[in-house]
């Protein structure tokens, strides 16, 4: 029997080059880390958007959310492309922010939510982390709280991948 599994990858360094096959559901880097995995600088949403098309058609993931700090994050489908705003929140120190995010997309997604609702979740994940001291952990509460802030994304006037 097949186990209807989704696998989500947040790692950095050259272990994101060597991924191939439609395995990998969901890849996770940062803008330095995506940076670094094309070879080149990503000054623009446009280029930003099309180095994570570019993953997606080397066969690295089927989609590709770009975390962004500040900014919120870029997810890349083959059928599009989202902008996902941040939200604002007083600085905290950061620590775990972005492993947040990845457990709060994992936790919508094993809800059965969408990968759109299941992002905005790991959004809200993630700016709890950043109201939390040193290493302490986020509550549920807030991200609760913060996920029915969490502003709907915006579409990207981008072409969809070739199919």
């Amino acid at each position: 029997a097949q186990l209807d599994t989704r696998l989500i990858i947040d790692a950095s360094g050259s272990g994101l080059q060597h991924l191939t096959g439609d395995r990998v559901f969901l890849l996770k880097p940062s803008i330095r880390e995506l940076r670094e995995c094309v070879g080149r600088e990503l000054g623009t949403e446009t280029e930003q958007v099309a180095a994570a098309r570019e993953l997606i058609e080397r066969g690295c993931a089927r989609n590709v959310l770009v975390s962004l700090g500040a900014e919120g994050a870029l997810l890349v489908t083959a059928e599009g492309a989202q902008r996902y705003p941040a939200v604002e929140v007083p600085p905290g120190s950061g620590v775990g922010a972005g492993d947040a995010m990845v457990a709060g997309i994992t936790c919508g997604l094993s809800r059965g939510w969408g990968l759109g609702k299941s992002v905005r979740l790991g959004i809200a994940s993630g700016a709890a982390m950043l109201m939390t001291p040193g290493t302490a952990s986020c509550t549920r509460a807030d991200v609760e709280r913060l996920f029915d802030m969490t502003p709907e994304p915006i579409d990207l006037a981008v072409p969809a991948a070739d199919r």
